[in-house]
């Protein structure tokens, strides 16, 4: 009996894994002051191998990563935000698209200006959508406050 049950249990367990939640991308937020009024926000995400996320400049196929920043009088925002890692062109047969995504590695970096020398936080939050060329997840949204000091 207690062999049937550890052989159910491995059975079973195996299935149990399968169906376990996948987050292929660890995100990491932060700023470096870059002067005393400008300061660089990192939005990193390291992505697990056989995955990649797409760029935000991509049209058509699947959704792009898209980045909302919570306004906030204190601060201007610089430009679009920069997209600094290995970027590939690739085939996504799940969209019959040709798109741009990263793996391993992209940190998005967006500037901003401060307009008076008091501390302050920068919020909002990023949208991306993770692929392995078999499936892809549903789009998922990461909030996120970064101080300014």
């Amino acid at each position: 009996m207690k062999y049937f049950a550890v052989l159910l249990l491995m059975v079973f367990g195996k299935f149990l894994y399968a169906q376990a939640p996948v987050d292929p991308v660890r995100w990491e937020f932060s700023s470096k002051k870059i002067d005393t009024h400008s300061f660089e926000l990192h939005l990193t995400a390291y992505i697990q191998d056989g995955w990649h996320i797409y760029s935000q400049y991509n049209e058509g196929g699947p959704g792009p990563a898209s980045i909302v920043f919570k306004r906030n009088p204190l601060l201007v925002k610089k430009s679009v935000p920069r997209e600094i890692g290995n970027r590939e062109h690739i085939d996504e047969d799940l969209f019959q698209s040709r798109v741009y995504a990263f793996a391993d590695k992209v940190d998005f970096v967006q500037i901003f200006f401060r307009k008076k020398e008091k501390a302050t936080s920068v919020q909002g939050k990023i949208k991306f959508m993770a692929c392995n060329g078999t499936i892809c997840l549903p789009p998922k949204e990461m909030v996120f406050s970064i101080d300014l000091n």
